[in-house]
């Protein structure tokens, strides 16, 4: 029997509407939550579930992407990694050196009670290093 599998999408602008997209074209995913502090953004959203805030979305899903603006990343990838559900956070993962390196110490701390992945989306396809092979 398959197994039931819940995603969460924080923020929903450009980059976090792209990741509700591809979840729900996903034959692995069963759901789609997305949750906004900006309630306006959400609204033309169809075949996702719309959380009312981040306390419901982290209740309902299993793994979430992290897609608010840089310089919140910090806070909210703080509440995800506390709450243990498997979080994808947007590049960069942190506007600040400081702030990137707690988050790892938070990650490693939960990690010593529960399997936690939690990992940055970085593609390469950009990369003049590895386009002129």
């Amino acid at each position: 029997e398959k197994a039931e599998m819940k995603v969460g999408v924080i923020g929903v602008g450009k980059m976090g509407r792209n990741h509700a997209r591809v979840y729900g074209e996903l034959d692995a995913i069963d759901e789609v939550c997305v949750y906004d502090t900006d309630s306006v953004k959400m609204d033309d959203l169809a075949g996702v579930n719309v959380c009312e805030s981040l306390e419901e979305l982290l209740e309902h899903t299993d793994a979430v992407s992290v897609c608010v603006p840089t310089e919140d990343h910090f806070g909210v990838a703080s509440a995800v990694i506390e709450s243990g559900v498997h979080c994808l956070i947007e590049k960069p993962i942190t506007s600040r050196l400081e702030e990137g390196e707690e988050l790892v110490r938070r990650v490693e701390k939960k990690r010593k009670m529960m399997l936690l992945i939690v990992g940055v989306g970085h593609i390469e396809w950009f990369n003049l290093c590895l386009t002129i092979w």
